[in-house]
């Protein structure tokens, strides 16, 4: 197994197509080769090594490692398949794009299209976990099949639109037209008000009440922090959108308005 180590360099480029970056096309090059190969950044290939400094050793699971604020690059974690993928700080849009699975830990926030297809592809991710310490931008799991999202901050619009499965857990507030188009899965809202849910929404459900003593049952000590809320309060539940089947439901707080 192996650990590459990637410290992103001070560099003059408004936007890094990092979705290239995995651990399948890391894995059958060597160091020099990683090197010479090429990224796009604002729509020029730029040597691989002029952007990052690598770092490889062996280690007892396969894992990539990005150091420096990588706002910037796009991509990040995009089809990653095993092992963990993590980023010390910032991510720019599309981070975990058609993730298939493994785990991707950002350290800091993400920009828009978490989970989301990458490209042309017609799915989102389809296993495997996505854990962010921050927040995250628009249309976070969108067309999402399967997997699991924690984010321990803030979402903003459109959240899980289009979501075919899976689970989404949001510690904060989220912005407008969450959950269009849902069709299963199961989206945590501990900390969003619940008039966000309805901006015309005709399609949802009303709130009811919900026996989620199954909460307890979650492992990952994100997730645990992040559904503290619900454990200790009164749960509603929404199920979502009827207008593709009504299948999806939303767990929040019933002392939200």
């Amino acid at each position: 197994m192996t650990r590459w180590t990637l410290t992103l360099q001070p560099h003059p480029f408004q936007r890094i197509d990092a979705s290239t970056l995995r651990r399948s096309w890391l894995a059958d090059k060597t160091q020099a080769q990683i090197e010479k190969s090429t990224l796009v950044a604002d729509g020029m290939p730029v040597p691989f090594g002029d952007l990052f400094r690598i770092l490889v050793n062996e280690s007892e699971t396969d894992e990539i490692i990005i150091e420096g604020d990588a706002e910037r690059c796009d991509g990040l974690g995009a089809l990653h398949d095993r092992g963990v993928f993590r980023v010390l700080g910032h991510v720019g849009d599309y981070a975990g794009a058609s993730l298939r699975g493994g785990t991707l830990l950002i350290g800091g926030s993400a920009g828009h299209f978490v989970g989301a297809p990458l490209a042309s592809r017609k799915s989102g991710m389809s296993r495997a976990t996505i854990e962010i310490t921050g927040d995250a931008g628009d249309y976070v799991g969108h067309r999402m099949r399967r997997g699991t999202i924690v984010i321990a901050g803030s979402a903003g619009t459109h959240l899980a639109s289009s979501m075919v499965a899976g689970t989404i857990a949001v510690g904060s507030d989220i912005g407008h037209q969450p959950c269009i188009g849902m069709r299963r899965g199961t989206v945590f809202l501990p900390g969003a008000s619940t008039a966000s849910l309805f901006d015309s929404k005709l399609t949802f459900s009303a709130p009811f009440d919900y026996d989620a003593s199954f909460l307890s049952l979650y492992q990952s000590p994100m997730m645990r922090r992040v559904l503290h809320p619900l454990i200790d309060n009164v749960v509603k539940r929404i199920r979502a959108d009827r207008s593709v089947g009504g299948q999806g439901e939303i767990l929040t707080i019933s002392q939200q308005s």
